[in-house]
């Protein structure tokens, strides 16, 4: 329901009657406590019950059957990239608004990454939209040079549901298996953080010219700033001179053949 502040304004030299009327709302909020906040996006289709068991059942399972078998989780996700996504501000003298000449053409580049709870991180640009194929390829470029099992934990997009993809994932006797995250649960994922920071920290912020430069800026970008990574790479040497929010260390490598 909605609802609405009015303030009653009498004017008394014109009018007797008082008339109400809307205004300093904004104000009148932040006095009760009420300022205004970004809100967080939540699909109403969600089912609260299934994440509470997600979380407090199926995931402490999958955490147990990992330990046992000495298998790597990973927790992977697709995204789009566009050229026409702005973010961020900028710096210009006071009254003279910034401008940044870019592209004005729209073209998007579509990715794949899977990341570990130790910030172990795969990647992969797609060519065209995700498909049963490029997904199974992705899933292979994973598995490569891997000595112990992976468990891939993915949403529940028809591609990672499909019937090519499950008999791919048998034929790997054991070493890959796939599990699914509760429907719109995408806060259950750490891999949209990885998108998160791409779009608002990264592509958001840079000037795009060309289709090559946006491909390749995407590709750079979704690693952590080299600060982090060099200090991720100190903290096994001297963990107690880093940071908390530095922990644990990044291992990045982009998906090979």
């Amino acid at each position: 329901m909605e609802t609405s502040l009015f303030v009653w304004v009498c004017f008394s030299k014109v009018s007797a009657r008082c008339i109400p009327l809307q205004v300093s709302v904004g104000r009148l909020l932040k006095k009760l406590g009420l300022p205004p906040q970004k809100p967080l996006r939540k699909a109403y289709q969600r089912n609260e019950e299934l994440v509470t068991k997600w979380r407090n059942e199926d995931y402490p399972k999958i955490r147990a059957m990992a330990k046992q078998e000495n298998a790597t989780i990973y927790f992977g996700d697709e995204s789009t990239i566009r050229s026409d996504y702005h973010s961020g501000t900028t710096w210009a003298p006071k009254g003279k608004t910034p401008v940044v000449e870019t592209t004005g053409a729209r073209f998007s580049v579509n990715m794949i990454s899977a990341i570990s709870p130790k910030g172990s991180l795969r990647f992969k640009a797609i060519n065209g939209k995700m498909n049963a194929s490029k997904f199974i390829d992705f899933l292979k470029r994973l598995r490569h040079g891997a000595t112990n099992p992976i468990y891939l934990i993915v949403d529940g997009h028809p591609v990672h549901k499909s019937s090519a993809v499950k008999k791919y994932v048998e034929s790997t006797d054991g070493m890959l298996k796939l599990f699914l995250l509760p429907p719109y649960s995408p806060h259950l994922n750490p891999d949209e953080l990885v998108w998160s920071y791409l779009k608002h920290h990264k592509l958001g912020k840079v000037k795009i010219a060309l289709t090559p430069d946006f491909r390749t800026t995407g590709l750079s970008g979704i690693c952590i700033p080299i600060m982090l990574i060099e200090r991720g790479c100190r903290w096994e040497k001297n963990e107690e001179n880093l940071p908390t929010n530095l922990k644990p260390r990044l291992r990045l490598r982009q998906s090979v053949a």
